[in-house]
């Protein structure tokens, strides 16, 4: 890609995304800090390197947009194909490739959802109380927010719910 000034950038400074082989009930045992280390031990079992965090949000605003560090050369795929050119396309703009490749660069098995409670902006969605987060994903509560891997619209971060006790879905993980 090229910065703002059209000068070419490095390839291959795109942060990896991926999302989860594995997948999990709404109780990711500590909330955003048990999903942040389900992301960086996927990453660490396929062997990428970089911190790996959860596209994650709470009600106590701990969400993307505050949290990540915010790629100005934009995300990949482990296989390399571009997801979004920056962290501004990323959270405002469709994406150029759907988020389905596992960390080992294979195709997401399963259920096609994940855990977010965050929209495509970043920022955490807050409707009703904490039971409507998994408890904040600390508790198997009764629903959470969910996207859609397989889709490149907004969707792909906020779709609908899941069920906390009985749906097993899968975790988005950025690398910062």
């Amino acid at each position: 890609g090229f910065d703002a000034n059209g000068n070419l950038l490095c390839a291959g400074t795109e942060k990896i995304v991926f999302i989860t082989n594995d997948a999990w009930l709404g109780y990711l045992v500590g909330g955003i800090a048990g999903a942040n280390t389900k992301c960086q031990m996927a990453a660490d079992a396929a062997s990428l390197s970089g911190t790996y965090k959860a596209w994650i949000s709470t009600t106590t605003a701990d969400d993307p947009e505050s949290t990540f560090t915010h790629s100005l050369t934009g995300y990949q795929l482990p296989s390399g194909a571009l997801v979004a050119s920056s962290w501004d396309n990323l959270t405002s703009l469709d994406l150029l490739t759907v988020i389905q490749e596992t960390e080992s660069g294979g195709a997401v098995s399963g259920s096609d959802y994940a855990w977010t409670n965050t929209s495509r902006d970043g920022t955490v969605i807050i409707v009703g109380n904490d039971s409507e987060t998994c408890t904040n994903f600390t508790s198997t509560g009764s629903q959470a927010i969910v996207g859609h891997s397989g889709l490149a619209t907004s969707q792909w971060s906020y779709i609908g719910w899941g069920a906390c006790m009985t749906e097993s879905l899968h975790l988005y993980c950025f690398e910062q």
